[in-house]
């Protein structure tokens, strides 16, 4: 669980992305201003692990209140879920997804993404992994904005050196 209150800006919140239940980057509106402006956020992340099999759940909460540029001041939250499952010791399988909701509080803009998808992790020998996932993510805006629909997929042969070996 965190909470924060602070004075910032565009560049530091991009460097300060943070994983939530599906363990990538969240989904983030872009700065709107170089500007700095005053943010307050909330997370809490639950996660339990058992044998095989992994659940994981966030929830985010975040507003946004620029010093000259009002139009750009923002309310966002949402949450991501995640669950794995490892089927044999070499395969295993995720399904997860999230809803974010945005509101420009001074703008006609609302948006909602929701992302739904699945990861097929395949490792063989020690040190190699294949990873095979997929990704729907839709968005529905109502205002300024347009919605879209988006599929992504991605396959990624990943190193991942023993443990002795990292040490």
């Amino acid at each position: 669980m965190s909470l924060a209150h602070e004075l910032t800006d565009a560049g530091s919140s991009f460097s300060s992305f943070r994983a939530g239940a599906i363990g990538g980057i969240p989904t983030a509106p872009a700065a709107q201003s170089a500007d700095t402006y005053k943010t307050s956020r909330g997370s809490a992340q639950w996660s339990y692990e058992r044998n095989r099999t992994d659940f994981a759940v966030s929830g985010r909460y975040e507003r946004d209140m620029y010093d000259r540029s009002s139009q750009s001041d923002q309310t966002r939250y949402g949450g991501e879920l995640s669950i794995e499952r490892r089927i044999t010791p070499h395969l295993s399988g995720q399904v997860h997804g999230s809803y974010y909701r945005t509101d420009y509080l001074h703008v006609v803009f609302l948006s909602n993404d929701r992302m739904v998808g699945g990861v097929l992790k395949w490792r063989f020998g020690r040190d190699i992994e294949l990873s095979l996932s997929y990704d729907n993510l839709v968005r529905t805006a109502s205002g300024l904005g347009a919605g879209f629909r988006e599929n992504r997929g991605f396959l990624a042969v990943a190193y991942r050196p023993p443990a002795w070996v990292r040490k």
